[in-house]
C-alpha cells in the first residue's frame, strides 16, 4: 500500500514497473467519456498524481507503462465517508424531528463535526470544509515529497489543498502548521 493513499495508486504502479524512466511512462487524465495526456518530462512531473489509483493500465516492454487515471483517490475517499455519515445522520436528524425528540446520534464514529452542523444546520448542513485526520496524513506526505522535490507552496496548495489556495494569498496559511 501507498504511503500516498493506501492503496495500491500511482505511485505504486510506477515503482513496480521499475523506477521513473518517463521515457516509458505514458499518462492520460479521463473526465467524462475523454481522456488527455499528461506532459510528463521529469519524474518529478509524476508527483502530484501519486496518490490516484489507474482505473485501466498496461505495461509491457515494447510500449512501456500507460495508465488512465481520474481523480485523486484521498479526495474521492474522503468525500464518500463524508457523504456517508451526513446521509445517516440527516436521516436520524428528521427521524428525531417526526418524534418530537431531541436530536442525538445513534452511532458513536460518526464525524463530530458533521454532528455539529446537522445538530446547527438540520437539513441543511453540507460536508464542505470538513477533512478527516487519517486523509489529512496523506495529503501532509504528499505536500512534503513535493516540497522535498523543488515544488512551491501555491503549486503544493494547488495540488494537495485546493480549497485554501485563496486562504494562502489572503491570509498567508501554510499547510505546515496551519489545521486543514
Amino acid at each position: 500500500m501507498s504511503k500516498f493513499s493506501g492503496k495500491c495508486d500511482l505511485y505504486d504502479s510506477v515503482v513496480m514497473i521499475g523506477g521513473y524512466d518517463i521515457k516509458n511512462i505514458e499518462l492520460f487524465l479521463c473526465k467524462g467519456e475523454r481522456s488527455y495526456p499528461l506532459k510528463i518530462t521529469e519524474p518529478r512531473d509524476l508527483i502530484p498524481y501519486y496518490p490516484y489509483v489507474p482505473g485501466m493500465s498496461t505495461y509491457s516492454k515494447e510500449t512501456g507503462y500507460k495508465a488512465w487515471i481520474s481523480n485523486n483517490y484521498v479526495d474521492v475517499e474522503e468525500r464518500e465517508r463524508l457523504e456517508f455519515d451526513l446521509k445517516e445522520l440527516i436521516r436520524e436528524y428528521k427521524s428525531a424531528k417526526r418524534k418530537h425528540e431531541p436530536f442525538e446520534p445513534k452511532c458513536s464514529w460518526y464525524n463530530q463535526a458533521i454532528i455539529d452542523r446537522v445538530k446547527e444546520q438540520g437539513t441543511k448542513a453540507t460536508i464542505e470544509g470538513i477533512h478527516l485526520p487519517l486523509l489529512n496524513y496523506y495529503r501532509k506526505t504528499l505536500a512534503e515529497e513535493m516540497e522535498k522535490n523543488g515544488y512551491e507552496d501555491l503549486d503544493i496548495i494547488k495540488w494537495v489543498y485546493p480549497d485554501n489556495w485563496i486562504k494562502k494569498l489572503t491570509t498567508g496559511w501554510d499547510w505546515r502548521t496551519d489545521e486543514y
